[in-house]
């Protein structure tokens, strides 16, 4: 496996040679740096945004084509946009924008970068490419994760290339076996469309989704509309009665109050009644104790001087 000093070595020695023998034809000038106007001999092919990493060459996104499309407007076959949001449940097409160009004695092998995998963008038909190779790349990007994702050509990366350099060289490399035509490198119409704009179907869900909502929201507010009404007849009519009764309770105590006073008034008065005549009886009878008494006395003095016998 090549090493990034054996990568740097191979494009230095190929990049004054035919433009048919380039290992890697362009890097991407779109981003802070322009790599394609970069002399391999700068320190810069060893940063940490460079894209010859350790052991391997960074792959970026170069046109993107979009099921469904119309032909002739951007993202159709011929008319690749340069950039695109991904959504969720997505798909699209996206060829590389470094071309490629492999000896005989060399392979390679790509892998998603690590950034599309943890935000959940599966990357389709990657794999070996076969010494003699020559020509752009092109992947299939589904967005099965819950967010939208930005593809900008020339900045994002779509691949991860690695390159091996063979025992012995290949007795029919790739070009040869295909006869020296090199591949399209762009999709047609019929290649774009054969894949499903809403892989997963999300769109669809989701407005089902929202018309089941509504329905049931609208479902409740009926509901609620009967019910509401009914409900507040009722507390109304329970509230009616209670008044009634409270009401009418009211006028019963008022009356039971108005007996009671008139009951506690004419006791009040044959208690002053009782009491006069009470005391009308009591001087009749501390009267007749003194009558009684001087009745007592002049019997007493009748019987302490009794008359003398008549001759």
């Amino acid at each position: 496996m090549l090493c990034d000093h054996d990568i740097l070595a191979e494009l230095q020695k190929r990049g004054g040679e035919e433009a048919s023998d380039f290992l890697i034809d362009r890097f991407p000038r779109e981003g802070k740096t322009d790599w394609s106007s970069l002399p391999f001999s700068d320190p810069q092919w060893n940063s940490a945004d460079s894209p010859i990493q350790p052991s391997s060459i960074d792959l970026h996104v170069g046109r993107i084509y979009i099921p469904g499309a119309r032909n002739g407007s951007l993202g159709s076959s011929g008319r690749g946009a340069l950039s695109h949001t991904l959504r969720p449940g997505h798909s699209v097409i996206v060829s590389t924008y470094e071309r490629i160009s492999l000896p005989a004695t060399m392979g390679g092998i790509v892998f998603p970068p690590s950034k599309l995998s943890s935000n959940g963008i599966l990357v389709a038909n990657i794999g070996h490419i076969d010494p003699g190779f020559a020509g752009r790349l092109r992947f299939t990007l589904i967005n099965m994760g819950g967010s939208d994702f930005p593809l900008e050509r020339g900045t994002v990366e779509v691949g991860t290339l690695m390159l091996f350099r063979l025992t012995s060289q290949s007795c029919a490399p790739w070009l040869q076996r295909y006869g020296g035509a090199l591949p399209k490198g762009e999709p047609d119409s019929a290649e774009i469309n054969a894949l499903a704009k809403d892989f997963a179907d999300v769109e669809s869900r989701i407005d089902q989704i929202t018309r089941r909502t509504v329905k049931r929201e609208y479902s409740r507010f009926a509901l609620l509309a009967v019910l509401v009404p009914m409900l507040l007849g009722i507390a109304l009519g329970v509230w009616t009665v209670w008044f009634e009764t409270g009401r009418s309770l009211g006028d019963h105590i008022d009356t039971d109050d108005q007996h009671i006073s008139d009951l506690r008034v004419s006791l009040a008065r044959l208690e002053a009644t009782d009491n006069q005549k009470i005391g009308e009886t009591d001087r009749e009878l501390a009267q007749l104790r003194r009558d009684t008494d001087t009745v007592s006395r002049d019997l007493a003095g009748i019987q302490s001087h009794p008359r003398a016998p008549q001759k």
